[in-house]
């Protein structure tokens, strides 16, 4: 049966399972994130369980001879998450942050989760804000955010949740160097259990049309229990349970194309085959 459809027109990077107990495979490029604390490895994504857990994806740490360089400029992050556990402080807890190579790793843009349901961003230079945009415990969302030239969208769920404009100077003087996912290792932050799982990243900036059209039967998290969480647009989404979001059963563009899993992303994109792929499994 295949469900789940994997735009693959500009997706240069696919974090999955743990390939090591101290990496989150990347299956396009093999520029694996390193993962700290307590994290729990499963086929599709990393559960981080406990204070300081989390994953640095060096994005662009290497400059030009880094793959994904093109991140300075230009970038798409989709992610589905999971967040377990409602925060029991009332501060915000780091789901993504895009971190620069200054001496003191600036975090350029950040996406936080509250203690009351709510998102929260941070751009530097410009402040917190505290999202209408809400997530539930135990129900999986889907996350993107996109990068162009400065400007800054989030989108959770397919709908536009944040737009701003970073305004100073940090990208003319330095270069973004990683995506942090939830705690870094220096960090002695509250407790939290979150999965993240089918991390994209794309050298594009996805539409909503693409976004929604991925949300279409995407899989969640599948643990080695056997337990899974499916993934949610409202008040549908329940564990065991599924969603139809309102879309067109059309594909998104006449250019867009249908190949099947036969073959890891990694195949796929050694053979150059952009598109759009379907995971499938019998």
């Amino acid at each position: 049966m295949c469900i789940r459809p994997i735009l693959t027109d500009g997706l240069v990077g696919y974090l999955s399972g743990l390939s090591t107990g101290s990496e989150w495979m990347d299956e396009c490029l093999c520029v694996n994130a390193t993962v700290h604390g307590t994290v729990r490895g499963f086929s599709n994504g990393v559960k981080f369980e406990g204070p300081g857990a989390g994953a640095g994806w060096p994005v662009a740490r290497s400059g030009q001879n880094q793959p994904y360089h093109f991140v300075h400029k230009r970038f798409t992050l989709l992610v589905m998450a999971a967040i377990h556990d409602e925060p029991k402080k009332r501060t915000p807890i780091p789901l993504i942050r895009v971190v620069m190579d200054d001496e003191d790793k600036t975090v350029l843009f950040g996406v936080f989760y509250t203690h009351d349901g709510r998102w929260m961003t941070l751009i530097h230079g410009g402040g917190r804000q505290v999202l209408s945009a809400g997530w539930d415990p135990g129900k999986s969302c889907q996350v993107v955010l996109r990068h162009d030239t400065g400007h800054w969208d989030l989108y959770i769920n397919a709908r536009v949740a944040y737009f701003g404009t970073y305004k100073g100077s940090l990208l003319q003087t330095n270069s973004i160097s990683h995506v942090q996912f939830h705690g870094d290792s220096g960090e002695v932050a509250e407790s939290s259990h979150l999965s993240l799982f089918n991390a994209r990243l794309y050298n594009r900036r996805l539409n909503s049309k693409d976004m929604r059209w991925l949300m279409v039967g995407e899989a969640g998290p599948k643990y080695d229990d056997g337990s899974s969480y499916s993934a949610s647009a409202s008040e549908e989404g329940k564990k065991g349970g599924g969603f139809k979001p309102e879309i067109s059963s059309k594909k998104p563009n006449e250019g867009s194309s249908f190949i099947y899993k036969t073959a890891s992303l990694k195949l796929l994109f050694l053979r150059g085959r952009w598109g759009f792929a379907t995971f499938c499994w019998f």
